[in-house]
């Protein structure tokens, strides 16, 4: 259970860069090249996702037909299984991120709703 925990918060914290990060020098960037900057990390980074699925996808099918040792009737392939799951929700959002930085650098992003009016 706890490693579905990680995999799936992982997975969250891609949403808005929520992970460690150095950033001492894209914030000295102009804008432009930190898009560039951001859009090439988030293909290298979407590149290896790409890559752990289809590892994880195999050990999932190499790993279903032994059993838990102390679940006899659970394949071992359940804990395994976390791993695709875990990389296909963060190549989506990997790719909304990417968007979402395009729109925003060109200014056509929709208004965000959410926020609440100053009064």
């Amino acid at each position: 259970m706890y490693v579905w925990m990680v995999f799936l918060g992982g997975s969250a914290a891609f949403s808005d860069r929520g992970h460690i990060a150095m950033t001492v020098f894209s914030d000295m960037l102009p804008p432009r090249r930190r898009l560039y900057l951001h859009l090439a990390t988030d293909t290298l980074l979407a590149a290896y996702v790409v890559l752990l699925f289809y590892l994880g996808a195999q050990a999932t099918m190499r790993y279903h037909h032994y059993p838990l040792s102390v679940l006899d009737w659970v394949p071992y392939s359940v804990v395994y299984l976390v791993i695709p799951i875990s990389c296909a929700t963060m190549l989506v959002r990997i790719v909304a991120r990417m968007k979402r930085d395009w729109q925003d650098h060109r200014g056509d992003s929709m208004p965000d709703f959410t926020q609440k009016a100053v009064v």
